[in-house]
């Protein structure tokens, strides 16, 4: 699986991956009868999203959505194409093949998110998207009825958990070369 794009929320001015969820809620295309197109295997999904938060409630800002052959043609050709919350999509694509649909401003209703920024780039994998070990700086947000009610900074936390997925990886490894070692040794 190639590594996926993953959901982003504006946060304090700035842009932070939503890297893990509590409840359900989030934008989901299905919900409103459409059915996104695949257009890269970075985004199985066939869309993305960015939130943000305004006067703390959380907002569907903007989505970037694959769409068919007939709704992308219509849309090249400055003829509309399929709307969404009212409205029809910007005439570009993004790297992916996406079409954007911005200032959707909806309020969603959604209990938590963990959010992170400062990718670690030695981290990387191609595989899915982003854990929050994975990041520098990571924010647990919580919501009430689609309120934030807290923000808690979770870096510390995540930190020591990434210092154990290393050391146990390192332990992992270690143990493996040794026996390797050993068998090549007893093997002659």
């Amino acid at each position: 699986m190639t590594a996926q794009i993953s959901d982003t929320i504006v946060y304090k001015n700035s842009i932070f991956n939503i890297s893990g969820v509590n409840g359900k809620g989030l934008f989901d295309p299905t919900n409103y009868g459409i059915k996104p197109v695949i257009t890269s295997t970075a985004c199985y999904r066939g869309f993305c999203c960015t939130y943000a938060l305004v006067e703390k409630s959380l907002r569907l800002n903007e989505v970037y959505l694959g769409l068919d052959l007939k709704n992308s043609l219509l849309i090249k050709h400055g003829r509309g194409g399929l709307k969404l919350l009212g409205q029809t999509p910007e005439g570009t694509v993004n790297f992916c093949g996406l079409h954007k649909y911005k200032n959707l401003n909806k309020p969603i209703c959604f209990r938590g998110l963990l959010i992170g920024t400062d990718f670690i780039h030695e981290l990387a994998s191609n595989m899915g998207y982003a854990s929050p070990y994975k990041f520098e700086t990571v924010i647990e947000l919580i919501f009430k009825s689609g309120k934030l009610v807290r923000s808690v900074d979770r870096s510390e936390q995540i930190s020591e958990l990434r210092d154990f997925i290393n050391f146990e990886m390192f332990k992992t490894l270690s143990s493996a070369g040794e026996e390797k070692v050993q068998q090549k040794f007893n093997n002659g």
